[in-house]
C-alpha cells in the first residue's frame, strides 16, 4: 500500500512538473514574440526570461524523499 502511495505521489509530481514547464515555456515564447523596441521594456523582458529559465532549471532537478522503513522480511 505504501508503495502504491509513493507511486501515486511520483505520478502527481510528474504531471505538475510537466504542466509548469509547459506554462513557463509558453511565457518565454510569448515574451520573445512581443515588441521589444522600448529599451526599458526590453530590459524587463530579459530579466523575466532569465527568471523563467532559472525556474526551468530548478524543475529539471529530482528530489529525494526520506521514508521510514516499512518492509520487514527475512528476519
Amino acid at each position: 500500500m505504501v508503495d502504491d502511495l509513493l507511486a501515486a505521489a511520483a505520478s502527481f509530481a510528474l504531471a505538475i512538473n510537466t504542466y509548469k514547464k509547459e506554462q513557463i515555456n509558453a511565457r518565454i515564447a510569448e515574451t520573445e514574440q512581443s515588441d521589444l523596441s522600448d529599451p526599458d521594456l526590453r530590459k524587463k523582458a530579459f530579466a523575466d526570461v532569465v527568471r523563467l529559465r532559472k525556474m526551468l532549471d530548478r524543475l529539471e532537478k529530482m528530489t529525494r524523499t526520506s521514508v521510514y522503513e516499512y518492509k520487514i522480511k527475512d528476519i
